[in-house]
C-alpha cells in the first residue's frame, strides 16, 4: 500500500513538472527556424568615400520584432537596435532615434538599407531574393554567407560570419 501510494505521488509530481509553462528562453521558433544569431559582419559601400563597417553582432528575433547589438573589437555596444510594430529605434552614443523602419534606420546607421525580410532568410541558409541583391550560400555549412547589392546605386558588399552559438 506503501509503495503504491508513492508511485501516485511521484507520478502526480511528474505531471506537474510537465505541465510548467517553458522558460522565454527555452521556445523553440517554429518551422525549425532560428531566432538567434551571433557573429561577425562586414559592409562595405562603393560610394567613391570607400565606406566599409565591420562588427561583431548579435541579433535576436525575426523580421517583425528584433533587436540588433553591434560591438566594438573589443566588446563594447556601438549601438542597438530595435523593431517592433511600431517602428524601429536606434540607441548609439547614449542618443535615441526613431525611424519608420528597420531598413531606414540601417540606412541611418551604414550609409544603406538592409533587406532585413531577406537577412533573416539568409542567415538561416534561405536563399530569398531581394531586389538588386544576389546572395550566396555556397558556404552556409561553413557559417558564411556573401551578399552583393548592384541595384540601385552605389554597389554594396556584404558579408557574414555565423558563430556556432546560433540556437536553433
Amino acid at each position: 500500500m506503501k509503495r503504491r501510494c508513492w508511485l501516485l505521488a511521484a507520478g502526480g509530481m511528474l505531471l506537474v513538472g510537465c505541465a510548467t509553462t517553458p522558460r522565454p528562453d527555452t521556445i523553440q521558433p517554429a518551422l525549425g527556424r532560428h531566432n538567434h544569431w551571433q557573429g561577425r559582419f562586414a559592409l562595405r559601400v562603393d560610394d567613391g568615400q570607400d565606406q566599409a563597417f565591420y562588427a561583431p553582432f548579435e541579433l535576436h528575433g525575426n523580421m517583425q520584432e528584433a533587436w540588433l547589438r553591434l560591438y566594438s573589437p573589443i566588446g563594447t555596444v556601438l549601438a542597438e537596435l530595435r523593431w517592433g510594430p511600431g517602428g524601429a529605434q536606434l540607441n548609439r552614443d547614449g542618443r535615441i532615434e526613431l525611424y519608420d523602419s528597420p531598413e531606414s534606420m540601417s540606412e541611418a546607421l551604414l550609409g544603406t538599407r538592409i533587406p532585413f525580410a531577406a537577412w533573416f532568410d539568409w542567415l538561416d541558409g534561405i536563399p530569398t531574393e531581394a531586389p538588386g541583391w544576389a546572395v550566396d550560400l555556397a558556404n552556409y555549412p561553413m557559417g558564411r554567407l556573401h551578399a552583393v547589392r548592384t541595384d540601385p546605386q552605389p554597389s554594396v558588399d556584404l558579408r557574414i560570419i555565423l558563430e556556432d552559438a546560433r540556437s536553433s
